[in-house]
C-alpha cells in the first residue's frame, strides 16, 4: 500500500513528523538511534526545485463523481405527505379530562364549539392531531 502524504514545513508538521518517528519506533520499524540522527539533521524552510507541486484538482481515477453539483442539476423531492396519529376515543377523553382540569370546562367546550362540534364523540379524524395541538396549545 502506497501511501502519499504533503505537509508544508511549519511547527506542525515538525510535531507531526516527531510524532510519526515515535510511533514508528514503538512499532519497531526503526530503531531510536537513527531517529535521533534524523532530528539533528537541519531543516529545510523552503521547497526544493524538485519537490512535487501539490495539486487540489480530484485524482482522475477518483471512484466517485467529481463533477460540480449545479442548481438546474439538483432534484428537489416534494415532502412526503405525514400520516396523521390516529387517537382512540379513550385517548381523547383522557386528554380532554386533562385540560379540563387544568384550564377548566368553558375552554374545553370553546375549543369543542372551535372545530363545530358540541361532544367529543363527533370528532372527524381527519381533525383529531389538530384538536390534540389546540388542546396542548
Amino acid at each position: 500500500m502506497d501511501i502519499k502524504l504533503n505537509i508544508d514545513v511549519t511547527d506542525r508538521a515538525l510535531e507531526f513528523s516527531r510524532n510519526m518517528g515515535s510511533l514508528f519506533v514503538n512499532l519497531g520499524v526503526i530503531d531510536k538511534e537513527s531517529l535521533e540522527r534524523s532530528a539533528n539533521r537541519p531543516v529545510q524552510k523552503a521547497l526544493d526545485e524538485h519537490a512535487e507541486k501539490v495539486s487540489h484538482e480530484p485524482p482522475v481515477d477518483a471512484p466517485w463523481n467529481t463533477d460540480p453539483i449545479e442548481p438546474d442539476n439538483l432534484k428537489v423531492e416534494p415532502p412526503t405527505k405525514q400520516e396523521t396519529k390516529k387517537y382512540s376515543k379513550e385517548e381523547l377523553r383522557k386528554l380532554g379530562a386533562h385540560f379540563i382540569q387544568k384550564k377548566g370546562a368553558p375552554a374545553f367546550k370553546k375549543i369543542l364549539t372551535d372545530f363545530g362540534i358540541e361532544k367529543l364523540s363527533e370528532l372527524k379524524e381527519k381533525d383529531q392531531e389538530a384538536f390534540v395541538e389546540a388542546l396542548n396549545a
